[in-house]
């Protein structure tokens, strides 16, 4: 069989007879003879094809449009909390750490803006803290300074002294640069264990004959107060520490309980084992601490001056403690206020043993 095709341009076919056409060759034997069958015609087929590519070309455009417009449409609304937080942080400075990020739904984003708000929550803790020190400290110094300042000035306000006014002049001057000096170096101490720079010489050292020097050292000071300074029996204590801060750290604690006893009072200070750990404690017979004001008086600066003024009216910057627990968390163990009452008070370090 063969297959023929009208053109479209053919004037002689139209649109409704365009189609395809089978020419059929039957064997006769007086003489082939021609018969032309329409089987199927395409110009429906092509005419929906054409309708198909123009709908398909227009779906396509529509469909680019709407997916860019739900595109940025959905990216604007994903991305306005990220604006709204850059915008919050442009505004955020050292001066007003108490702005927070907008927290939205509970998504990423919501938790990315809860865990930088509590970022801000400790650095606007941390520069309270730094102001606040540096406001005590300024106040701490200030006083010795003017107390010198004052000494010297009414010293050499008359052009002629004796030589007991000179020399009671510069006792007190130095006096006050002893304690401007003492308050520099807790500060520098304090300083240095924020900064992680103060390194253990870990050696083999005994507690209990750490216990029994810084005693003996402290009862001078106890025996000017008229305050009895005891410790029990200390048995052998071998332990892995820094011999230097140890011996600060009850050094501070000694000087804490008798600076604030009573004359006839007394001191105690013991040793023993507890477990896998020793336990220190030093004990007063002071006026104690009132229970608002316990949970402070590890903070720096801190005096409860009410509680706690010293019997002869000089007290100290308030860094002991502060010190002698840091040392205590360099050792890794604790300090802690064991007890206070009207009867005293007692701290107690424990410190885990060393390998």
């Amino acid at each position: 069989p063969q297959f023929y095709e009208f053109s479209e341009s053919n004037s002689e076919a139209d649109d409704g007879c365009r189609g395809i056409y089978q020419l059929l060759t039957p064997v006769i034997a007086s003489g082939p003879s021609l018969i032309i069958v329409v089987t199927a015609s395409t110009e429906a087929l092509r005419d929906q094809l054409d309708t198909l590519q123009i709908v398909l070309a227009i779906a396509i455009i529509l469909s680019l449009l709407l997916a860019g417009c739900g595109g940025w449409l959905l990216a604007r609304r994903c991305l306005s909390p990220l604006a709204a937080m850059a915008s919050t942080t442009e505004r955020i400075t050292a001066n007003n750490l108490d702005e927070r990020l907008p927290v939205g739904a509970k998504d990423e984003l919501g938790r990315l803006a809860s865990r930088f708000n509590e970022l801000l929550s400790r650095l606007s803790a941390s520069f309270s803290q730094q102001r606040q020190f540096m406001a005590d400290a300024s106040h701490e110094l200030r006083t010795p300074l003017s107390v010198v300042r004052t000494a010297a000035q009414v010293t050499l306000q008359k052009p002629e002294r004796s030589d007991s006014e000179y020399r009671d002049a510069l006792a007190l001057i130095e006096q006050q640069a002893g304690r401007l000096s003492r308050i520099v170096e807790d500060m520098f101490a304090l300083t240095r264990v924020d900064m992680n720079q103060i390194p253990l010489e870990v050696s083999e050292v005994y507690l209990d004959e750490i216990i029994a020097d810084t005693t003996r050292a402290a009862r001078i000071l106890a025996q000017r107060k008229g305050v009895h300074l005891k410790s029990q029996d200390l048995q052998e204590s071998p332990y892995r520490g820094d011999d230097r801060l140890l011996r600060q750290m009850i050094s501070n604690l000694l000087d804490n309980a008798i600076k604030f006893t009573p004359e006839g009072g007394t001191v105690e200070v013991q040793l023993q084992r507890v477990g896998g750990s020793y336990q220190i404690t030093v004990s007063d017979t002071g006026c104690g601490i009132p229970d608002e004001v316990q949970a402070r008086v590890f903070d720096r600066f801190f005096r409860a001056d009410k509680a706690r003024a010293g019997t002869n009216g000089s007290g100290g910057a308030g860094l002991g403690l502060a010190i002698s627990r840091s040392i205590a968390e360099l050792h890794c163990g604790r300090l802690t206020l064991d007890s206070s009452g009207p009867g005293g008070s007692a701290f107690c370090i424990s410190l885990p043993l060393r390998e």
